[in-house]
């Protein structure tokens, strides 16, 4: 059952915890902490980390959102 966790690329935020923050990071980890500490949290779900690295590399992408990102960079160091 872990493994197939592990595999899926859409995860609701009820399925969270902070055991999954290398799998959906922090912000939606604590999101799906909060729902087990019955806290209210608008519905919704997490796009698994790998899931989005796939889709960047298979879009071709990638390469494109790391050229924007160095150009920011520069452009505030630049400030």
């Amino acid at each position: 059952m872990q493994s197939d966790r592990k595999e899926k690329r859409i995860l609701w935020f009820e399925e969270l915890g902070k055991e999954d923050i290398p799998l959906v990071g922090g912000k939606n980890a604590n999101l799906g902490e909060m729902l087990r500490a019955k806290i209210n949290v608008p519905p919704g779900y997490a796009i698994a980390a790998h899931a989005y690295h796939e889709f960047i590399t298979k879009t071709g992408i990638a390469e494109k959102i790391y050229k924007a990102n160095v150009n920011q960079v520069r452009t505030t160091r630049a400030r």
